[in-house]
């Protein structure tokens, strides 16, 4: 796991591929493994993440209601949703990824590819969580 709010999503991703290459950001498919996930970030050094990145991406940009995990090269339809009150919000049309944020209780929330362009970010802890499913 790396945290950096400079990173966009796809040096993200590929942070993650040169982790392990075939690991991508992490996607998540169910409650449990949201449930999971959840309590995998609350424990030590993990804790102080803030807002985590995922796979999450909207199909069109400015369309905050089709979403899709993205695998490598392949798209897997989001099926599972938790989204934070209020969200997704699609600000100014450029929120197309899907982030979790620790105080929102990891749940949902869309945000721009490139959070260092966003101020709010700027003191904010964001992490990226990989995967490699075998």
């Amino acid at each position: 796991m790396a945290s950096s709010p400079s990173i966009t999503y796809s040096q993200a991703q590929q942070y993650c591929r040169d982790v392990h290459p075939a690991a991508h950001l992490v996607a998540i498919n169910t409650e449990e493994e949201h449930n999971y996930l959840r309590n995998y970030l609350q424990e030590g050094d993990r804790a102080s993440c803030e807002c985590v990145r995922t796979a999450g991406k909207a199909y069109v940009q400015g369309s905050p209601d089709k979403w899709y995990w993205e695998i490598g090269a392949q798209k897997q339809n989001v099926t599972y949703f938790d989204w934070a009150n209020g969200q997704p919000t699609n600000t100014g049309g450029q929120e197309n990824t899907l982030m979790m944020f620790s105080f929102k209780s990891y749940k949902f929330g869309d945000t721009a590819e490139d959070v260092s362009t966003r101020s709010w970010y700027a003191s904010k802890v964001v992490c990226n969580v990989c995967e490699v499913h075998p």
